[in-house]
């Protein structure tokens, strides 16, 4: 049988070969590989000649007298094994696998194809009638085939196995010695008749090329069609390069940042950019238009390999590349050096970036914007418009889930996050990288089997300093909740495995301090239904008794979903206790001070009818907190929709802030307001009011009377099970001092979900109010609140008419990449890239564009300050932890609860107080970020006095003269010693730069002032000596 043809059959029918290291089969070839089997009938020696030359100018016919003229079956074999391997790869194979005579890394490709079936080859002499085998050996199976007489007269040497091997090994190790003349020969003959064709073509006058006869027009266009090359670019909206810039920067290489190219396709009436943009350019040589198509994802490439076109990876000619590897994921080739291997790659970044690819094979392209947007040696912004910009998904691409929870994982002081799967399966922990601006995946903190996912509480519970998990999955029937617990383990991001706790019932429990000891407690219901607290033991090992409440017998049953929290009402900074019940009741308890702690039942009210989840805010800025929540006239529960809505603030009746220094201290029925150095002093006679008889205090604004177009908010998110609650996002997002509102707007036909951010004005730019507009309990609109609310606001002019202290305007200039989004199922402020801003997290349910998740960076220009502020736990008062296998800062062990009051001078001189929250929801993956964000509004001062609270037995401190701008870390002691202060300043990229002007001008000076010491002392000793010469003629 013929070996070449077997092997021909064998590779292009997809038949398994087989290789024999004596008598013992293998699937691959190796150095010890002695015979190769192409079927079951024919199995030849793997060194054995073929009917394939080498050259096509060698006059050879027969492999078996001149087989060097000739490839072994073995090098025909690894070039087809190895055909999609690099130069340098196939060469080390080769040698590798002691294969003698290989297939050139330039033949290689029409070998392969050969060998495929594909087509002819010129180097393939005719087919002989028979090819004997090699003899047979020990190691050998026996293979009979006729031969002719004159073949083995040939043959005057019996074949031996052994001595092949050694012959073979002897002549890998041959040096082949050349001299100049062999070494510029070469092994192939040279034919430049096709340079002089080449030549000819190009002397031709441009005008005989148009005139000349051309092929059929309909097979042009069908090889035109097909041939046309492709270039890839990123799909990240943050990217330097995308489909809205990418036809100005190849067209005309010109950089046009992509949000000012996509505003100007706006205004050009271009709403929607294309999935594939063809530009046409001209070869230099000829001056023919040749078509490139430009697509940024994988399937809008697809659509080109539609209808018989073959791969369209075989016509990309070129992918650029931001830097960041999860581009290449839906790639053919998602590693990088494989795909730059075969594909030419492009690496675009800014000049003054450091360059975040290496060993890519890669060329680099540097844009930049000229120095009226970034001067020499700044470097260039990364967001350039004055308004929210979409981010993109920030290395989350691909996650099917959501966002459940926040905190700082790995202690670095950047906020990181935690996803959970489509099926509610998984968890994961997402670390933030601060040079990529990008979320990357760390570790998988969890991964059930059975039950599902409702709620992911980040806190230390076994007080060493390090985050944990607290897992809560549905259980037995669905009617319990089971609570697991995940603890730190190690440096970095890593958990050990579950430990179970005590279960509850399907109200998410409350995460306290309840015990005045900084150890987290938590508060709910259980099985049964009866209030339990799950007592922390105070070990390591994160274990928890189930004991009875620090409450009397007249607590109420928590509701589901519930909207409880652990914050301050009465004003002395401890985190009083608020429990949302059934019946749309709550109960408000406040904490006794001293280390036992222990609660006290304060007062009771009824939300009113239709009131959604419930938020907590200094809406007003007069240092309380108040109460927010939505409420909706009619609810679906199958679409989670709010029908005919209103945004409701309920103030906190507290005494104020005296507006001088002074004051009138508290203390005291009589007392008018308080003192700035009695901010802590409680309140008792705190209260809401839920009605007309509060006056301004409390406010009921329609949702139409902000938004004309939309009347209806998103209150449940019904794509998760069970149903998440939305409430009211509430933020300072412009820095002015006064909270602000994100929420999902729904629009008339109940089919788009927009994220909309509502700022907060003064209530004299809304509408008058009317004292007979609202009822004291349904909160049934009277037929006068069309009138005042209604979208031509024709408001009343009664004398009683008065003005909201708030109101709200929703952002529009500047707001498109919120307007843009349709398909919104939850929103959460988010500070991206710890710089003081707070941006926006939309959580999508993939119905617009298949993204599950988008982050806006919040690029609006405020002047205005701000002041982060966190409280630790106290588990590493010295703010250092120290255990056998490291020392780690325990940045991401807060503390639920914790309270901040400060005040502030503006630029007028005014002093205003107000009040800030740390962590104080945790249940239904409420989205609270670890710390509290304060908006400072504008001031040329420092903070005059910030006083911080906690659950330790030092429940306060008070620092004075703070910095704004910047991050305050607080680490109290569990034992009521002094807290320890960190303050961390963000700095600058030009810090380096005013350092080394600053060190430049004082060089200059001081040369200046030793000029001019030594220029004075040089006139001195000539004025010293003339006086010296000096003749005094009155004493002559």
């Amino acid at each position: 049988m013929d070996v070449l043809g077997a092997l021909r059959d064998a590779i292009s029918q997809q038949r398994p070969i087989t290789f024999l290291e004596g008598t013992t089969p293998t699937t691959t070839l190796t150095a010890a590989t002695t015979h190769i089997v192409l079927s079951p009938s024919l199995t030849v020696a793997r060194n054995a000649p073929t009917r394939f030359k080498k050259d096509a100018s060698s006059s050879a016919t027969d492999p078996e007298s001149a087989p060097g003229e000739f490839f072994t079956i073995e090098a025909l074999l690894l070039a087809w094994t190895l055909k999609n391997a690099g130069g340098g790869d196939y060469i080390r194979q080769t040698k590798t696998k002691g294969v003698a005579g290989s297939v050139g890394i330039t033949d290689r490709g029409r070998v392969v194809e050969w060998l495929e079936g594909k087509g002819d080859h010129p180097n393939v002499v005719g087919a002989r009638s028979t090819t004997p085998p090699l003899p047979d050996s020990p190691s050998k199976p026996t293979s009979s085939a006729p031969a002719s007489a004159p073949r083995r007269e040939k043959r005057e040497h019996p074949f031996n196995a052994a001595d092949y091997e050694v012959c073979k090994r002897i002549k890998l190790q041959e040096i082949e010695l050349k001299d100049r003349n062999s070494v510029l020969r070469g092994v192939k003959v040279n034919n430049f008749s096709n340079i002089k064709t080449l030549l000819a073509s190009r002397q031709k006058p441009k005008e005989a090329v148009k005139d000349a006869p051309r092929p059929d027009a309909k097979v042009g266009a069908k090889k035109a069609k097909n041939m046309h090359p492709i270039i890839v670019i990123p799909s990240s909206p943050t990217s330097l390069i995308t489909m809205y810039n990418v036809k100005k920067f190849l067209d005309e290489a010109s950089f046009e940042p992509s949000e000012a190219a996509k505003s100007r396709m706006i205004r050009e009436g271009n709403l929607k950019v294309e999935d594939v943009i063809a530009i046409v350019r001209r070869r230099t040589e000829s001056e023919q238009p040749v078509k490139y198509y430009i697509v940024d994802s994988v399937e809008a490439l697809s659509k080109f390999g539609q209808g018989g076109g073959g791969d369209p990876w075989d016509r990309v000619v070129c992918v650029l590349t931001t830097g960041q590897q999860w581009q290449f994921k839906p790639y053919k080739w998602s590693e990088p050096r494989q795909l730059f291997h075969n594909v030419k790659g492009m690496y675009i970044k800014w000049r003054n970036d450091t360059s975040q690819v290496k060993d890519w094979n890669v060329s680099t392209l540097e844009a930049s914007l000229g120095s009226a947007a970034a001067l020499w040696p700044f470097p260039s912004k990364r967001f350039q418009s004055n308004g929210l910009i979409s981010a993109g998904e920030l290395g989350l691409q691909g996650v099917q889930g959501r966002v459940v929870a926040f905190g700082d994982l790995n202690g670095d002081q950047f906020l990181d996050l935690l996803t959970l799967s489509e099926d509610q399966k998984k968890v994961d922990a997402w670390v933030w990288d601060h040079n990529s601006f990008s979320f990357s995946r760390s570790t998988t903190v969890a991964s059930f089997i059975t039950g599902q996912i409702v709620n992911v509480v980040p806190a230390d519970l076994n007080y060493d300093g390090r985050l944990d998990m607290l897992i809560m999955t549905i259980g037995k029937e669905g009617k319990q909740l089971d609570l697991s617990l995940h603890l730190g383990d190690g440096q970095g991001v890593n958990y050990s495995s579950p430990r179970t706790l005590p279960p509850s019932g399907l109200a998410h429990p409350i995460v306290l301090d309840s015990d005045g000891n900084m150890r987290l407690n938590m508060l709910g219901l259980d099985p049964d239904g009866n209030m339990k607290l799950w007592r922390n033991n105070d070990d390591t090992s994160g274990t928890f008794t189930l004991v009875d409440p620090p409450l009397p017998s007249q607590a109420c049953k928590l509701a589901d979903p519930h909207s409880s929290a652990v914050v301050d009402f009465n004003g002395d900074c401890l985190a009083d206790l608020f429990l949302h019940c059934q019946d749309d009741t709550f109960q408000i308890w406040t904490r006794s001070p001293g280390s036992q702690g222990g609660y006290t039942f304060a007062r009771g009210e009824k939300l009113p009818k239709g009131a959604g989840a419930v938020s907590f805010a200094d809406m007003d800025r007069d240092g309380t907190l108040d109460i927010v929540f939505p409420v909706c006239k009619s609810f679906s529960s199958k679409t989670g929709v709010g029908l005919d809505c209103s945004v409701h603030i309920a103030y906190n009746k507290q005494i104020p802030l005296c507006p001088s220094a002074g004051g009138i201290p508290s203390g005291g029925s009589k007392s008018k307001c308080r003192s700035p150095g009695d901010l802590c002093v409680a309140d008792e006679a705190f209260g809401f009011k839920f009605d007309q008889s509060a006056g301004d205090a409390y406010s009921v604004i329609p949702l139409n009377s902000i938004l004309p177009n939309h009347d209806s908010l998103l209150l449940t998110d019904t794509s998760h099970n069970p149903p998440l609650p939305i409430p009211l996002r509430i933020g300072d997002a412009n820095l002015d001092g006064y909270p602000d509102i994100l929420a999902v707007a729904v629009d008339e036909a109940g089919v788009n979900r927009v994220p909309v951010l509502l700022f907060s004005v003064p209530g004299k730019d809304g509408p008058l109010i009317s004292a007979n507009a609202l009822d004291s309990r349904g909160l049934e609109f009277s037929p006068h609140v069309q009138q005042l609310f209604g979208v031509g606001r024709n408001v009343s002019t009664t004398s009683s008419g008065t003005h909201h202290r708030r109101f709200f305007k929703s952002a529009k200039r500047g707001a498109e990449a919120l307007a843009e989004i349709t398909d919104a199922r939850g929103v959460a402020f988010v500070d991206l890239d710890e710089d003081g801003t707070l941006d926006i997290l939309v959580q999508r349910n993939g119905a617009q564009t298949g993204s599950r998740i988008a982050f806006i960076q919040n690029n609006f220009f405020q002047d205005a300050f701000f002041l982060k502020a966190i409280v630790l736990n106290g588990a590493c008062p010295s703010g250092i932890c120290e255990t056998s296998s490291g020392k780690y800062k325990p940045f991401g062990s807060t503390n639920p609860g914790a309270s901040f009051k400060y005040t502030v001078l503006d630029t007028r001189g005014d002093r205003s107080a107000a009040f800030g929250t740390q962590l104080p929801q945790t249940g239904y993956q409420v989205l609270h970020t670890p710390y509290a964000f304060l908006g400072l509004g504008r001031t040329n001062n420092y903070i005059e006095t910030l006083i911080a609270g906690s659950t330790s037995p030092q429940s306060s401190t008070t620092l004075e003269g703070v910095i704004p701008n910047s991050k305050l870390v607080l680490n109290p002691n569990a034992d009521g010693t002094d807290w320890k202060r960190e303050l961390f300043l963000r700095p600058g990229q030009w810090l380096w730069w005013v350092l080394f002007t600053l060190v430049a001008a004082t060089v200059i000076l001081l040369v200046v002032v030793m000029v001019l010491h030594i220029n004075e002392k040089r006139e001195d000793e000539r004025e010293r000596k003339k006086a010296l010469h000096h003749i005094n003629f009155d004493a002559l």
